[in-house]
């Protein structure tokens, strides 16, 4: 549903970003550790950002960058992310960056 909305605002649709979210899912789903590494361009935030925040808290994330601006763009994202998923579910997801 939020991928989907995302596509309609213009996130370019990526096979390997869907692949990624397949296995956050399927980490969420079924109670897994998912560690993900891929080159910078391959869509990785909004990979594990969407299924995070359309798990509506099944389990909690914790997410670890290697830098300041890496941290100050995911913060973005998510703040984009979770408004975008407020506008079509009314629901507010809650987070805490450190």
């Amino acid at each position: 549903m939020l991928y989907e909305r995302m596509l309609e605002l213009g996130l370019v649709e990526r096979k390997t970003q869907k692949e990624m979210m397949e296995l956050v899912r399927d980490a969420i789903n079924n109670r897994k550790n998912c560690i993900i590494e891929a080159p910078t361009g391959t869509g990785k935030s909004y990979a594990y950002l969407i299924p995070i925040i359309e798990s509506r808290g099944k389990r909690k994330a914790i997410i670890s960058t290697y830098s300041k601006n890496v941290q100050d763009q995911l913060e973005k994202d998510i703040a984009k992310l979770t408004d975008e998923y407020a506008k079509l579910t009314g629901e507010i997801t809650r987070y805490v960056i450190v």
